[in-house]
């Protein structure tokens, strides 16, 4: 028994060491991914702590109150302001497109007579406040400033905490603003303020922030992200591009019992081949595709999870599923034309397509990653395929507008297939 038990363990180990490259895709590749998710789990981490956004800021007051905010988004050290783009200055309508189309996380849009009404009601609490110390005061001399809100303009992507967040600050801004502006009027005619005066001004709130949505909800779509609507596409098109493993496996199995090199001296193209193998496996990933959106809308409800909603564009969303699974079947017959033995294609093809999901916002946001990590991942073709069906699903666009991304996974794929059958010939001859 100890015999066999010590002839199996020699027989593996001459296996493994005998592929040099298979066992060192299987050490390495695993350093790399362990490197990588330190780097993109840094910020998430950090709670945003040395994070730094770009913010559109339409100033339709042009006086105190705008300027306040300004200095004190400025002063926060955590957001880049703009208010041009492209030497054109920032309206709500080209702020609402921008932030729609993904250039920016949010935009800030503060209404025209801000200053004005809450500079109003901060006389009017000092006349109050005059009027009860027996001093003569007029509080009808001023109007009521009710329904004044600045709007925040978020990316329909955004999640929720990250909304939140922003709330938060915005909120404290504005709170301190009002503040100021009450104890500048009460300066200017009583000097310091008394306690009870002070409980007047923790009472005054004549500014709002009030969320508004990027996108036009003149066709009833007012779907804003969750749960359901980011992890049901992102995990299908991870799953889609597993079809690797099976694929590589399926190249080689050709590959070794001699079967691959009788369907290249039949008569006919080889070519023709390859296209029948990758049509195929594109047909399996379709239907993968369509089952993964199916559970996402009728089974996720079962669990208390909102049902995903696929929007109006059903044939825009074909489109991109065919392309995503165009791209995800060339990549591994990629992978299994390149490696010659299942420890290489198998080690490298998961280890992969983990790698390109990590760093192409499958896991976590694009925007939360360091801005280097948001720059390689810009060329996953998982990110081009997550950002195709976001522009769907969440900032309901149509086939035109993901026109690029889907350029980008079909261009992709026929890049894979090159190279394939560049080194298929060049390994026959």
């Amino acid at each position: 028994m100890w015999l066999r038990i010590s002839a199996t363990i020699k027989k593996e180990y001459l296996t493994l060491t005998r592929d040099k490259a298979g066992i060192t895709l299987l050490f390495f590749m695993p350093l790399i991914l362990i490197v990588l998710m330190a780097l993109i789990q840094d910020a998430p981490f950090r709670d945003y702590q040395e994070l730094k956004f770009d913010v559109l800021l339409v100033d339709n007051d042009q006086a105190k109150v705008s300027q306040q905010l300004l200095t004190g988004l400025t002063n926060t050290k955590k957001f880049s302001i703009h208010t041009k783009y492209k030497e054109k200055l920032i309206n709500d309508a080209l702020a609402k497109k921008l932030v729609n189309e993904g250039k920016f996380q949010f935009a800030i849009s503060i209404p025209k007579g801000s200053t004005a009404q809450v500079q109003n009601n901060a006389n009017k609490i000092v006349a109050k406040l005059l009027s009860s110390l027996g001093m003569p005061s007029d509080t009808s001399a001023f109007k009521e400033s009710h329904g004044l809100h600045i709007d925040i303009i978020f990316d329909p992507t955004a999640k929720s905490a990250f909304k939140i967040a922003i709330n938060n600050a915005m909120e404290k801004l504005v709170a301190g603003i009002e503040t100021d502006l009450v104890l500048s009027a009460m300066s200017e005619q009583l000097g310091t303020g008394t306690g009870d005066q002070q409980m007047a001004f923790n009472q005054i709130k004549s500014i709002e922030v009030k969320e508004v949505a990027a996108y036009d909800q003149s066709n009833g779509l007012t779907l804003l992200t969750n749960s359901v609507q980011h992890n049901v596409p992102a995990w299908t098109i991870f799953a889609m591009f597993f079809i690797v493993i099976p694929l590589g496996g399926a190249l080689l199995k050709e590959r070794e019992d001699g079967s691959l090199t009788r369907l290249k001296i039949m008569p006919g193209s080889y070519t023709l081949l390859l296209m029948g193998k990758v049509l195929f496996y594109v047909g399996v990933c379709f239907i993968q595709f369509v089952l993964m959106m199916l559970v996402g809308v009728f089974a996720m409800p079962l669990f208390g999870l909102p049902a995903l909603q696929l929007g109006h564009e059903y044939f825009a969303l074909a489109v991109i599923a065919i392309s995503i699974a165009f791209a995800a079947t060339s990549y591994g017959i990629l992978i299994g034309t390149i490696f010659k033995t299942p420890s290489q294609s198998l080690t490298f093809g998961s280890v992969s397509v983990v790698l390109l999901s990590a760093i192409g916002g499958i896991w976590v946001p694009m925007y939360v990653m360091p801005l280097m990590m948001q720059k390689i991942g810009a060329y996953s073709p998982l990110y081009w395929g997550l950002n195709g069906i976001n522009d769907l699903f969440l900032r309901h666009e149509g086939l035109l507008f993901i026109f690029p991304q889907i350029a980008k996974l079909l261009g992709f794929s026929a890049i894979c297939i090159f190279v394939a059958q560049w080194i298929e010939k060049k390994s026959f001859q």
